[in-house]
């Protein structure tokens, strides 16, 4: 008999993020090893994530499926650290089930930030660490959640880093003939994707590094405008065309037909944020990008450094220059060695199979076989 669990997340599309992108990828990469019945909060279909009302009422919703369920399940799993309480509730009616909790790089510096809720938080995740033991498994998305997890006080933290995502982006098929006029017309270019804000550095990487690259270069940024203000800065820097966001199979040619994508992160000048992992590098070298990115926080883990891409220092100019310098110059054959080994390496070391594999066999590690005496397993 295949084990029972009872995913439980709030991260779920339609919401947009690495954080849903996981928990999606892992439900579904389980069931090959499982049956997974799911208890999920998708997002809104404008891709934000729910309410925090909605937040609210769906961890009461948890608790209480957990209660009032019948002791069939084998393990479960709450997809983020929010959920805790229903972990709570399962140690007390079932003792036996197998509890994991997934800890994420924001979930656990977000009480860093000032403000109410930051304050209330706070106060949150310290229950949850005072009432850790109740959990079998503690799971972070890269070594640098671990390390932010230890920071707070989690103690004996797993770390089993996401899959590439089953996204529109991965599965498209490269529009070379929607490509932008602009793009079209210069003949070097550099491509920056995501989400606009400073942490992501591509306003660093406008400012500090592409002055001093090969003027036949032009640094193309693709992404929803998240801080409209630091969008606006970032268009008006030489030599750079912001295109906001483009359809998938277009962002997917670009991908492919640029000469370096870039991922220049900078540590944040705000306290509460944090790279959990950076999906983008996965989803990126999955489409065979050249891909320079910065060596911070759980970019680290997202680029293997040499294969699927080039980890440089955040923030120093320098290095960021000539090892970009260097991928520019590189010759053809080079290039399309470089693209067939990113490709290839990604799609191993980050496959769907190996994210259900290690997590079936972290689940399998910590279950307790024995029934209770009524023959349950969990609520």
């Amino acid at each position: 008999m295949r084990p029972r669990v009872l995913f439980i997340s709030r991260k779920w599309p339609p919401a947009v993020g690495g954080m849903e992108s996981y928990s999606k990828t892992l439900a579904d990469s389980l069931a090959k090893h499982c049956e997974v019945e799911l208890l999920v909060l998708p997002g809104r279909p404008d891709g934000r994530p729910p309410s925090l009302g909605a937040y609210g009422v769906f961890v009461l919703k948890a608790m209480w499926r957990v209660f009032r369920s019948p002791k069939r399940y084998h393990h479960l799993i709450l997809g983020d650290v929010l959920l805790f309480p229903a972990g709570l509730v399962a140690a007390a009616t079932a003792s036996r089930c197998s509890r994991t909790v997934i800890l994420y790089g924001l979930d656990l510096v977000y009480q860093r930030r000032p403000g109410l809720i930051p304050r209330i938080y706070r106060l949150f995740l310290k229950a949850f660490v005072s009432t850790q033991a109740k959990f079998h498994h503690k799971v972070a998305i890269s070594a640098h959640t671990r390390s932010l997890a230890e920071g707070v006080g989690v103690r004996d933290v797993s770390v089993i880093v996401p899959a590439i995502p089953d996204s529109a982006l991965v599965n498209a098929r490269p529009a070379d003939e929607l490509l932008p006029d602009a793009f079209n017309a210069v003949p070097r270019r550099i491509l920056y994707f995501g989400r606009l804000i400073h942490r992501k550095g591509v306003d660093w990487f406008a400012a500090r590094v592409l002055p001093y690259l090969p003027h036949d270069v032009t640094l193309f940024v693709v992404g929803s405008p998240t801080d409209p203000a630091y969008a606006e800065t970032v268009a008006r820097r030489p030599r750079v065309e912001y295109l906001g966001r483009l359809p998938d199979n277009v962002l997917s040619a670009m991908i492919v037909r640029s000469h370096v994508v870039v991922m220049p992160n900078v540590t944040s000048v705000a306290d509460g944020d944090a790279e959990g992992f950076g999906l983008v590098a996965v989803e990126a070298s999955a489409l065979g990008a050249i891909l320079v990115a910065s060596r911070l926080q759980g970019i680290t883990d997202a680029v293997i450094d040499g294969q699927t891409g080039t980890l440089v220092a955040a923030e120093d100019a320098v290095a960021w220059i000539e090892a970009v310098t260097s991928l520019l110059e590189e010759g053809e054959d080079a290039r399309l060695e470089r693209r067939r080994v990113a490709h290839a390496m990604s799609r191993e070391a980050y496959s769907v199979e190996r994210l259900g594999q290690a997590f079936f066999n972290l689940l399998e590690s910590g279950y307790i076989a024995a029934p209770h005496a009524n023959g349950a397993q969990c609520p």
